[in-house]
């Protein structure tokens, strides 16, 4: 048997009040809570962050024959501690996903002017919201690259699983949508060009137009296709040129194959070329998301994370204004992870932007359920002081027990190395979270 190890009281205590908020569910069960640290690096290039989790363990019998109803238990009693609720999502994404647009439904119902179709956007569908890898909604429509050949955007086309065998018939309603909007977007990429050129005599901005009308928009589309475990998305390619970009790239080889600087002039015959990639971005953007009439039709089935909470932002402050009362409920909607950009692979890490831990559910070696939750440094252990002062509740469901296996709860405070270290001593072969990725 392993050598006992002394660990704070608070652990011992969180063990035992979770055994009395679960007494009906469980009866006499062996818990074990867990935290510990561990260094993490988004991408093999990127800044290591410190991560922890929180982990709690179950031997029971349930845990072979209901897993499902123990996890859900366990995390109906999570749910009640503030500490977690404002740091663990404990909805599945599906469930977030419609409990997000029933919200939205909601406030447009309270006034807010905001089109009932942007309720159809990707990240207020389950399925769609659920979809990780390429098909995943991204951060924004428009994923637009740039050289001397060009101006290159793509647009991916979110499709849930009803939609995906009509990619087809959906992908060409998105270009139909496009081309005919043209004249609206091309008109408002001078606008947005103009702005940033700081051209403010008509004479310019006449020029300017001249010049963004003659730009060649060469559209071609591709259907949603699906490989083993990877899927590529219905999508959208569109490059931007002018005349003389779409004479010369008539031969890649020969046009990539000039001198840099030949290229260059050639590159600078587009205007939209001397716009740095963050201005670039905005004037695309906000041209290809919002110009024309149809615009709207569109943009709920390509928006990004971004593109629709600047869609709706201003309509929900302003609601806010108008009935302080909803305040509450507005700014939680907008600062929810749903809209966050969380690839952290590339960023420094002092813009790293962290969503909520997801409970993940998994069983060890030695038949244990495990419930894991990825926390800020530092919040598990105060997780497990706010779980060790829950009041027992007053009515509990009664099931039959089990005879009771005294197994004391043990629990490494905060990320210490040694306590990780001595419940590790203590567990043996421990398979709970916490460990390296």
């Amino acid at each position: 048997m392993a050598e006992e190890t002394t660990l704070p009281p608070e652990n011992l205590a969180a063990a035992a009040a979770l055994k009395k908020q679960l007494a009906g569910n469980l009866g006499d069960a062996e818990i074990i809570i867990a935290s510990k640290a561990r260094t993490q690096k988004e991408h093999p290039i990127g800044e290591a962050t410190l991560k922890e989790s929180l982990d709690i363990a179950i031997a029971h019998p349930s845990v072979a024959q209901t897993p499902a109803a123990l996890a859900n238990a366990v995390k109906t009693v999570l749910a009640k501690l503030p500490v977690l609720k404002d740091k663990v999502q404990f909805e599945s994404v599906a469930e977030h996903a419609l409990n997000m647009r029933k919200k939205l439904e909601g406030m447009i119902a309270q006034g807010a002017d905001i089109p009932k179709n942007y309720l159809e956007w990707g990240g207020f569908k389950p399925d769609v919201a659920e979809e990780t890898g390429w098909s995943s909604l991204k951060q924004y429509a428009l994923n637009i690259d740039k050289d001397n050949g060009g101006i290159r955007v793509n647009i991916a086309l979110p499709l849930t699983r009803e939609e995906q065998p009509n990619s087809k018939a959906l992908i060409e309603a998105a270009e139909a949508n496009i081309k005919e909007r043209l004249p609206a977007i091309k008109a408002l990429l001078a606008e947005r060009l103009a702005k940033y050129k700081n051209v403010k005599d008509d004479a310019g901005k006449a020029a300017l137009k001249a010049e963004v009308e003659k730009l060649d928009f060469q559209i071609s589309r591709s259907e949603y296709v699906k490989h083993d475990n990877m899927s590529i998305p219905a999508r959208l390619s569109v490059i931007i040129m002018s005349p003389e970009q779409a004479k010369e790239v008539q031969d890649p080889p020969k046009f990539y194959g000039k001198p840099e600087e030949e290229k260059k002039k050639i590159g600078a015959t587009n205007p939209l070329d001397a716009l740095p990639m963050e201005q670039l971005g905005k004037a695309l953007g906000r041209s290809f998301l919002h110009a024309g009439d149809k615009a709207n039709e569109l943009f709920p089935k390509i928006a990004g994370r971004d593109d629709m909470k600047a869609a709706i932002i201003k309509s929900l402050v302003r609601l806010k204004k108008a009935k302080p009362d909803l305040a509450k409920e507005v700014d939680s909607f907008l600062a929810d992870d749903t809209f966050k950009d969380t690839d952290n692979w590339l960023k420094p890490k002092s813009q790293h932007v962290e969503a909520k831990g997801r409970p993940e559910v998994s069983t060890d070696k030695d038949g244990r359920l495990h419930i894991t939750m990825d926390m800020p440094a530092g919040q598990s252990f105060e997780a497990i002081k706010a779980l060790a002062a829950m009041d027992t509740p007053a009515e509990q469901p009664t099931m039959a027990k089990v005879e009771e296996t005294a197994l004391g709860a043990i629990t490494p405070a905060m990320q210490v190395k040694a306590l990780s270290a001595a419940i590790d001593q203590v567990l043996g072969n421990y398979q709970g979270g916490g460990q390296s990725r």
